[in-house]
């Protein structure tokens, strides 16, 4: 063998050897190998640190769960389906442009804006009273003429210029004959805080078309829709939370009614606000026993706690 034979040799020997070293060292699940005492120590440190936070983990766990009274604060949030605002707004649009043109319809309009600028700027008893009864007979009129769709579609005709109301682009006459007080009286439903919309366009919406009901003397949900009447209860009972308790009971009755559901932790939560403890321990508990969330037997100890003598 000649010497750069020997030498190559020599060199891939020495390779080999090297390479062995390091995948040994390299490899402590090999029976036999022990990790240097470098990586015992760093896996020892991390399995501390992993140790450590599964015990305050399980400890902040078991401190959860254990039985304790916590009063309840707010109710669950509205939800409503994703694509219920568009769908209403579709039907709107059609509906509009089925809104009747004739004289009970200006008649109508024209009485209906006239609300507008007295709830905006007031008027003289007389003048109000004169008014009230004016729109109550001009929808009277056209229902009889045009049955209840002209109402209906005179409604969608009038809420599709909300938009332009709520951002103020319409003339100031225009814009106080349209909207009056709408703003206003949204704030004390939690629709407007700070000067931030925070309820969904269905929501805003639905409101509005309430108004306008009101101002007909109709029943304010008469003409909305099935989600739409959904709208309306479910945000007074679950999100108006500055209105007073007893009306949001009752309007979480109608929700329940129109929803087919139970929402027992929202009735808990009011029933609690309003004084009623033992009627709150029993919504709590028997959301808790539905759904085994201890948060909500927490809040049945809190309010048997209250009634306590």
């Amino acid at each position: 063998m000649g010497e750069g034979q020997v030498k190559g040799t020599r060199e891939s020997s020495g390779a080999a050897e090297e390479a062995t070293e390091e995948t040994a060292e390299a490899d402590p699940s090999r029976p036999g190998d022990i990790p240097p005492s470098g990586a015992r120590r760093k896996l020892t440190e991390s399995g501390a640190v992993i140790l450590a936070a599964a015990l305050l983990s399980s400890g902040a766990l078991a401190a959860l769960a254990m039985p304790r009274p916590v009063a309840p604060t707010e109710t669950p949030g509205l939800v409503l389906p994703v694509d219920a605002a568009a769908q209403m707004r579709a039907r709107d649009r059609a509906l509009a442009e089925e809104a009747p043109t004739g004289i009970p319809a200006e008649t109508l309009l024209d009485a209906y804006r006239r609300h507008g600028l007295a709830e905006r700027h007031g008027s003289n008893p007389e003048t109000y009273r004169y008014d009230r009864r004016a729109i109550v007979r001009a929808a009277a009129l056209l229902r009889q003429e045009s049955g209840d769709e002209a109402i209906d579609a005179l409604r969608a005709q009038v809420t599709e210029h909300l938009d332009e109301g709520l951002r103020g682009r319409l003339d100031p006459s225009d814009q106080d004959a349209l909207m009056g007080t709408f703003i206003e009286t949204m704030s004390s439903y939690g629709i407007v805080e700070d000067g931030v919309w925070r309820a969904p366009d269905l929501v805003v919406r639905t409101l509005f078309k309430a108004r306008f009901n009101a101002a007909l003397r109709l029943e304010l949900i008469e003409g909305l829709s099935p989600v739409e009447v959904e709208a309306y209860w479910g945000w007074l009972a679950l999100e108006a939370h500055d209105a007073p308790t007893d009306r949001r009971l009752v309007a979480l009755g109608a929700y329940e009614e129109v929803t087919g559901r139970e929402f027992a932790e929202a009735r808990g939560t009011l029933l609690f606000a309003a004084g009623e403890f033992l009627a709150a321990a029993e919504a709590f508990e028997g959301a808790y026993q539905a759904s085994g969330n201890v948060r909500l037997r927490n809040h049945a100890l809190a309010a048997m706690a209250e009634a306590a003598p």
